[in-house]
């Protein structure tokens, strides 16, 4: 059974993003309040939305004040060569890992990457080098995976910087990845139904690559047992920040055995791949779901 200590650790992880993010990147009240009261939301959803809501309503001199915005806004214990780049705000978090704009200070260099800090639960070296080799085998078998659809994973490189030391004491393992802008859209949570249909009218090209996506998903669940991370918020997104939208799979990072997942999971990843089916129309009307 998890314990208290790796709840609050989240919990404050959740807090530190409400808190430190860019006021104007935060859902705005309504979002909030909605995240806060929906049936399926979880606890760290419910969380982020009250602290999120929290950071709306109340001035932001409060914060000032009370010096919370700047103490929690100080990355300067993450590895980053500042002689060529540095590092701005953070522009996700997730699960495992928070991301943050790695900016080069010449201009004249157009590359912009995010830094994918991945969180520590041990200050043992060697188990955040066996996360780290995790991390890169689950990358190259997605990158295996998809090989056919060209751009669909960003190059990425990894490191473990072990003669790093935060103020936790403990070894950094992070991802270096190209940065697709800002304008990104989940496919399963951020599209309407009305909004999907829009966006494959005008370019059809989506649709075929979310059906080739999914096809490809499904053969090697069944051919494999496991099954990439679909379920967090912010891995398969539309791009629309470049010429034309495209479709990425933007957290390579994990790879899930089926017979690892209890029923609950299971069935959660059962619910995304049907509603992935359905946007690229595969299923037939009276098919109700995808099993696994």
């Amino acid at each position: 059974m998890k314990n208290l200590d790796h709840y609050s650790r989240r919990i404050k992880r959740v807090a530190d993003r409400a808190f430190t993010d860019k006021r104007e990147s935060l859902p705005n009240v309504s979002k909030s309040i909605y995240d806060i009261v929906r049936p399926d939301s979880n606890t760290l959803r419910r969380a982020y939305g009250f602290f999120s809501l929290l950071r709306k309503l109340l001035p932001e001199q409060v914060w000032e004040k009370f010096g919370i915005s700047e103490s929690l806004r100080d990355f300067s214990h993450f590895p980053f060569d500042s002689s060529k780049y540095e590092l701005k705000q953070r522009v996700g978090s997730g699960m495992q890992c928070d991301c943050f704009l790695f900016e080069p200070i010449d201009k004249s260099i157009h590359e912009t990457w995010v830094l994918k800090v991945f969180q520590n639960t041990s200050d043992r070296l060697i188990e955040v080098e066996n996360k780290g080799k995790q991390v890169d085998e689950d990358y190259q078998t997605l990158t295996d995976w998809y090989q056919e659809m060209r751009n669909l994973i960003p190059i990425q490189s990894s490191l473990i910087i072990d003669s790093f030391q935060s103020y936790s004491k403990k070894p950094v393992f992070v991802v270096l990845q190209k940065f697709l802008g800002s304008d990104l859209k989940d496919i399963a949570e951020d599209f309407s139904e009305e909004e999907w249909k829009e966006l494959c009218e005008k370019n059809p090209q989506i649709k075929e690559k979310l059906k080739q996506f999914v096809q490809i998903t499904k053969n090697n669940i069944g051919k494999y047992g496991k099954v990439p991370d679909l379920l967090g918020h912010g891995n398969l997104v539309i791009a629309d920040s470049l010429d034309s939208p495209e479709l990425f799979f933007l957290d390579p990072d994990g790879i899930d055995k089926l017979d690892d997942m209890n029923l609950r999971t299971r069935t959660k990843v059962e619910n995304r791949l049907t509603l992935l089916y359905r946007r690229a129309e595969i299923l037939l009307e009276n098919q109700n779901n995808v099993n696994i």
